[in-house]
């Protein structure tokens, strides 16, 4: 008597087999496509980020410049028009500059004195703020004071953020004199990354399901035939030769 065909298991087996060789092919595909298309995606990120952070820089330059310059030309304190008295105080607009600033480009900014003592610091997460105390890296002011900017790198700023950011600093010269310095940290990725990594992997989950439904489709419609074949050959052994496989 011929062996059992044992068509369940066959199936499984076959499964097992296309499955798998689809899966590879997919997932190798995915690979090599998600690859090229992230570093794409990082390599435009990054100049994006660059020159946000030229912008950063350059308007929190104006800003400050513009405190400065109506500091010194004594436009504080109050005055009174037609009896209300109006503050004329150019720190809160800074403030309000700087905080913008570091929302947009979700970084920081670090205002300091001509010696590197922190004046303000303005955080996308904490807005900003006036500092009494800290002074930036002696490096950083060294090299401002020898060539009136610090040149873009990425770094943690010695120790002051806690990642490697771009920074960028630049002097700011009032009547040829250093007055103060700016510095802009920009993060070297941003949310969109995160969120396309994401939308990435959902994308291939949702295409390994759609290999897993077509790989049973097509091994149950390849092996259809075997099992007819198998179950008419069933019949012949048992001596019934009416059986016959549809065509």
């Amino acid at each position: 008597m011929p062996p059992r065909v044992r068509g369940g298991a066959a199936i499984k087996s076959l499964f097992a087999k296309h499955f798998f060789v689809y899966a590879m092919v997919i997932v190798m595909g995915f690979a090599v496509l998600g690859g090229v298309f992230m570093y794409q995606v990082n390599r435009f990120t990054a100049q994006e980020k660059l020159s946000l952070l030229d912008k950063t820089v350059t308007q929190a330059i104006s800003s400050v410049e513009s405190y400065a310059t109506n500091a010194a030309a004594g436009l504080t304190g109050s005055v009174y028009i037609f009896g209300v008295e109006v503050i004329l105080d150019p720190e809160p607009k800074l403030i309000e500059n700087l905080t913008k600033l570091a929302v947009d480009s979700e970084g920081h900014i670090f205002v300091a004195d001509s010696t590197g003592h922190y004046l303000y610091i303005s955080s996308w997460e904490y807005g900003c703020r006036r500092q009494s105390q800290g002074v930036i890296p002696q490096e950083a002011v060294d090299e401002i004071i020898a060539d009136g900017k610090y040149d873009t790198r990425a770094s943690d700023f010695y120790g002051n953020l806690s990642g490697a950011c771009y920074v960028q600093g630049q002097g700011i010269y009032l009547g040829g004199r250093l007055v103060a310095m700016i510095f802009a940290a920009v993060p070297p990725s941003s949310f969109l990354n995160h969120n396309l990594a994401q939308t990435f992997m959902l994308i291939t989950m949702i295409v390994l399901f759609v290999v897993l439904i077509v790989t049973i489709v097509v091994v149950r419609g390849l092996f259809r035939p075997l099992s007819q074949m198998a179950g008419v050959a069933r019949s012949f052994v048992r001596g019934d030769f009416s059986a016959r496989v549809p065509l």
